[in-house]
């Protein structure tokens, strides 16, 4: 008898483990292959034929896209709410100039709800596909993208071109503009006055900063498929 229940036991386990990773798109396990030929760095949204990127809609605001950037096997994404999302690579498998790999990433909604993505990445050349699942504690959602994607090998050198400020830093009376820019093409800068290093969390720079007290001013610049830049700091010092 106790035999039988052990039996049974186990029998509900594994039905349980099999149920609860159903409709997840993650590879196996047995052959992890981290340092791949395709960098999946990419601005992903709904696929050409009009299919929607996430269906049915998420709890919070609208998200139409994802801007994924790969370094190794971290991926780091940003929606179009400005949400960061971060994660891993899984598994994966590949060639020359072509992969596919599992990839999982968290986040939130705009409504605060906790969000898992888990799903499969494949590269080929310039293009890739995303399927996922959009997992919150009470919905499942599908997710289904492409993209334009570098095909500069994962880890490469290539590296965003610091900020530069106009004026560089030094004293003012009455109020000081500054303004910041990058020598490399499209890359976005984020800065902060707290005294933090930017992340792609900070304030995006857009438009001319004026400051009317003293201010330290500190910016990074990112790009996808390309290491962030250096953080470049000045010290706006008022008489």
């Amino acid at each position: 008898m106790k035999r039988q229940h052990i039996a049974f036991a186990a029998l509900c386990f594994l039905l349980v483990s099999s149920f609860a990773f159903l409709g997840c798109e993650v590879g196996s396990s047995d052959s992890a292959v981290r340092n791949m030929s395709v960098n999946f760095s990419g601005f992903y949204d709904a696929k050409s034929d009009g299919t929607a990127f996430i269906a049915p809609a998420n709890s919070g605001a609208p998200v139409t896209s994802l801007n994924l950037r790969q370094n190794g096997d971290q991926l780091e994404a940003i929606d179009n709410n400005d949400i960061v999302f971060s994660g891993t690579l899984n598994d994966s498998s590949g060639d020359s100039g072509s992969a596919t790999a599992g990839f999982t990433l968290g986040g939130h909604t705009t409504a605060g709800n906790a969000v898992t993505v888990s799903g499969s990445l494949s590269g080929s050349g310039s293009s890739a596909e995303m399927r996922a699942t959009w997992i919150e504690p009470d919905r499942y959602c599908n997710l289904v993208g492409d993209a334009v994607i570098n095909s500069i090998p994962t880890g490469t050198t290539d590296t965003v071109s610091a900020p530069s400020f106009t004026p560089a830093g030094g004293s003012f009376s009455g109020s000081v503009s500054v303004t910041i820019s990058t020598s490399t093409s499209g890359a976005t800068i984020h800065y902060t006055t707290d005294g933090a290093d930017p992340t792609t969390s900070s304030s995006v720079y857009s438009s001319a900063l004026t400051f009317n007290s003293t201010t330290t001013l500190k910016a990074r610049a990112f790009k996808s498929g390309m290491n962030d830049s250096d953080v470049t700091t000045a010290t706006y010092t008022k008489l």
